[in-house]
C-alpha cells in the first residue's frame, strides 16, 4: 500500500511519470489491486499514452467486474483516442448500463477538480463519449467551455512565476543551486579535472539535437568516415557532413520527393552490431516523434535502408545556440532572457506533463532564431531523455546529460524526474 500511496502523491503533485513507476511497484508486489491499475491508467491518459491505459483499463475490469462503471468509461475514451471507435462506442454504453449516472459524476468531478490536466481528461472523455451516449447539449456546452478555459487561459508553473516579477530571486537561487552543484561534482571527482567545453561549431549548431550522451559508456571512434556527398538515404540525398557526434555522423540533407532541407543522424557503423544501441537510437526517435510542440524540435522518422544504414530524420534550424550567443555577446539582456526562458519552459512543461525528462538541459541545447521576436527558439537533443518505461535510472559509474548543469541527483545517479531539468534549467539562465 505503500507504493499505492505514494503514487497518489506523486499524482496529486503533478509528477505523472513517478506515479506510473510507483504503481508499478504496488502492481509487482500484488498483482490483484484494481484501484493501482485504474490510477496507472489515469495517469497513462494525462501523459496521453492511451494504448498502456486501455490495457491497464481492461485488467481492472477483469478484476473487479461489480465496480467497473468509471474504468469502462475511461477505455471508452482511451479507445476513442487510438480510433477503435466500435470499442470506445461499446465501453461507454456499458459504463452507462453499469450507472445511469456516470455522465452526472463525471461533470461534478470536473467542476470540483482544479488541475487542469485532470479537467482535460475529464472534459476530452465527456466529449468522446457524446459521440455515442445521449447527453444534453448543456453538459457538451458547458464541457467544451471548459476545454476552451484549460487550453487558452492554462499557464505554466515557469511562466506564471517569471510573470509575477521573480526573475531576479530566480537568478540569485540559481547562483546559490550553480555554486552547490559545482563543489558536489568536484568532492565526487576527487580532485579530478573536468574535460574542457566544447563550442559547436556554425554547422553544429544548427543540429545539436543530434549529438546526445547515451545510456552507455562507450569509446570514440574514427570521424574521418561516412557517407560521401549526393549519396542516397532512404527518402533524402546528402548535402554534406556537418558534424560529427560520439556515436554518430550528422549530415544536411535534401528531400528527393518534397525538396526540404532536413538532417540526418547516422551512427557509426561498430555499434549497429549492439542490439541494444540499435534498439536504444529507434526508441530515442520513437520519444521524439511524440512530442509535438512548436518549442521542441521536431524528429520527420527513423529507418533502416536496403543497404544496412539506419538513421534519424529531423528538422533542420536555422539560427544560433545560446552557447555560441553567450560566446559571441557575453550576456542575454533581460528581456530576451525573459522570452528565451518561457520557451524552453514551455517545452519542459509539455514534455513532463508528457513523462519525458529532458536530463541534458545545457546552452547547446536550445536554438535561437536570427530574430527572437519571430522565429522559433526551441529545445533540442532529446537523445539522453528517458520516458518512465525506458530508463529512469542512471547506474552510478555513467553519466546522463552534462556534468557542468546536472543536478545533485543526477550527479550521483540517482533516480531524477522533472526537477532535475528545472535545477538545470535555474544553471542555465544564471550563466
Amino acid at each position: 500500500m505503500e507504493s499505492l500511496n505514494r503514487g497518489l502523491a506523486h499524482l496529486e503533485k503533478k509528477r505523472y511519470d513517478l506515479a506510473v513507476a510507483e504503481f508499478s511497484k504496488a502492481l509487482e508486489a500484488d498483482p490483484q489491486l484494481p484501484s493501482a491499475y485504474e490510477k496507472r491508467a489515469f495517469a497513462y491518459l494525462i501523459m496521453e499514452q492511451f494504448k498502456p491505459a486501455a490495457a491497464d483499463l481492461k485488467k481492472a475490469i477483469a478484476l473487479d467486474p461489480k465496480n467497473s462503471a468509471p474504468y469502462y468509461f475511461h477505455l471508452g475514451f482511451a479507445f476513442f483516442k487510438i480510433d477503435e471507435k466500435k470499442d470506445s462506442e461499446q465501453s461507454f454504453l456499458r459504463a452507462k448500463d453499469l450507472d445511469k449516472d456516470i455522465v452526472e459524476k463525471w461533470v461534478g468531478m470536473l467542476e470540483k477538480t482544479a488541475d487542469p490536466n485532470i479537467k482535460k481528461v475529464y472534459v476530452e472523455t465527456i466529449l468522446s463519449a457524446s459521440q455515442y451516449l445521449d447527453i444534453s447539449s448543456r453538459v457538451v456546452a458547458r464541457a467544451k467551455e471548459m476545454g476552451k478555459e484549460i487550453s487558452g487561459g492554462q499557464e505554466s508553473f515557469f511562466t506564471t512565476f517569471l510573470a509575477g516579477g521573480y526573475f531576479p530571486i530566480f537568478l540569485l537561487l540559481s547562483g546559490g543551486i550553480l555554486l552547490l552543484a559545482g563543489v558536489l561534482y568536484l568532492v565526487r571527482r576527487k580532485g579530478k579535472t573536468l574535460p574542457p567545453k566544447r563550442t559547436p561549431t556554425p554547422r553544429a549548431a544548427a543540429v545539436r539535437a543530434a549529438t546526445p550522451v547515451e545510456c552507455v559508456k562507450v569509446a570514440r571512434t574514427d570521424r574521418d568516415g561516412g557517407l560521401r556527398e549526393t549519396a542516397i538515404v532512404g527518402n533524402y540525398q546528402i548535402v554534406e557532413k556537418i558534424a560529427s557526434g560520439g556515436m554518430a555522423n550528422i549530415y544536411k540533407a535534401v528531400h528527393i520527393n518534397q525538396g526540404g532541407f532536413a538532417v540526418l543522424k547516422i551512427p557509426y557503423e561498430q555499434f549497429l552490431n549492439d542490439p541494444k544501441f540499435v534498439d536504444r537510437f529507434r526508441r530515442e526517435a520513437e520519444l521524439g516523434r511524440k512530442l509535438y510542440n512548436e518549442n521542441i524540435i521536431n524528429i520527420y522518422e527513423s529507418a533502416t535502408t536496403e543497404e544496412g544504414v539506419t538513421y534519424i530524420a529531423m528538422e533542420y534550424l536555422e539560427g544560433t545556440d545560446l552557447r555560441r550567443y553567450l560566446n559571441k555577446h557575453g550576456k542575454v539582456a533581460i528581456p530576451d532572457a525573459l522570452k528565451i526562458l518561457t520557451r524552453v519552459c514551455r517545452a519542459l512543461d509539455y514534455a513532463h506533463i508528457k513523462g519525458v525528462i529532458h536530463r541534458d538541459i545545457k546552452p547547446e541545447n536550445i536554438m535561437l532564431p536570427h530574430d527572437l521576436d519571430r522565429g522559433r527558439i526551441v529545445l533540442m537533443d532529446f537523445g539522453v531523455a528517458h520516458a518512465t518505461y525506458m530508463c529512469t535510472v542512471a547506474t552510478r559509474t555513467t553519466f546522463i546529460g552534462t556534468p557542468y548543469y546536472m543536478s545533485p541527483d543526477q550527479l550521483s545517479g540517482e533516480e531524477v524526474d522533472a526537477r532535475s531539468d528545472v535545477y538545470s534549467l535555474g544553471v542555465v539562465f544564471f550563466e
